[in-house]
């Protein structure tokens, strides 16, 4: 059965939006959890023994690069790693890390930024998604839960797979 762990900075600007994130996915009877936690390495340590290779993780905004440390360390072996950009002063420090040996701990990845971003790169985020032999999604940072639909859309096609 899959899991989702929704992994984001306390303060998230798509607080609600990621809500209703996981509210979709409870409804589809998909295991979900998106804590409220102070430290990533906190939040990550109480569930890294939960992760199976049913899991699926999704990262946003600063999580994004906690997240590939970890990938780069723990044979975690995962069913899918979402990883959601919005600035790229983030891109800038996720290019540091071992892309090869990432890639051998999820089966799939999806990628996805924000346009609306005032330092939105097409060209860092098409890098960051090639390295990750993974397709670039552009997100508009819609008022509605539109974008987050389209994360949805992936994660239940993912989860039937």
């Amino acid at each position: 059965m899959t899991k989702v762990f929704i992994l984001t900075e306390k303060e998230d600007s798509d607080k609600t939006k990621l809500e209703w994130l996981k509210d979709e996915l409870v409804k589809r009877d998909i295991e979900t959890s998106y804590p409220d936690f102070d430290s990533f390495d906190e939040y990550f340590r109480s569930i890294k023994d939960n992760i199976t290779p049913d899991t699926i993780l999704i990262a946003k905004g600063k999580v994004v690069n906690n997240m590939l440390n970890e990938l780069e360390v723990r044979q975690l072996g995962l069913k899918g790693l979402f990883l959601v950009t919005d600035n790229t002063n983030i891109h800038k420090i996720i290019f540091k890390h071992d892309f090869e040996t990432i890639k051998k701990r999820a089966v799939h990845f999806f990628i996805y930024a924000f346009q609306n971003s005032e330092t939105f790169s097409v060209s860092e985020s098409n890098e960051i998604a090639n390295k990750l032999e993974a397709e670039l999604s552009i997100l508009e940072g819609a008022d509605d839960n539109s974008d987050y639909e389209e994360i949805l859309i992936d994660i239940l096609s993912l989860e039937n797979q």
